[in-house]
């Protein structure tokens, strides 16, 4: 994603950063939620995060590249 020219990457990142966010979240509450609360907890956050990001966030940017054309960033050594 940094390779390329892509307008929205400051958008994609902060995406990323609410992921982990909310992650470091989850983490931090497990030793307190019994198990069925912690499996539906999870099961939202997979559908919210991986399924919904992959499909519908990552896609756009295969798509985007495939519009413009794939454009690198030039070496920077």
């Amino acid at each position: 994603m940094q390779e390329v020219y892509f307008d929205k990457i400051e958008e994609h990142k902060a995406m990323h950063k609410t992921i982990e966010t909310e992650m470091q979240s989850f983490i931090q509450k497990l030793p307190v939620i019994g198990v069925r609360k912690f499996e539906e907890e999870l099961a939202l956050f997979i559908e919210k995060w991986l399924v919904y990001h992959v499909i519908n966030a990552d896609r756009k940017i295969g798509e985007w590249i495939k519009a413009h054309e794939v454009r690198y960033k030039p070496d920077e050594n």
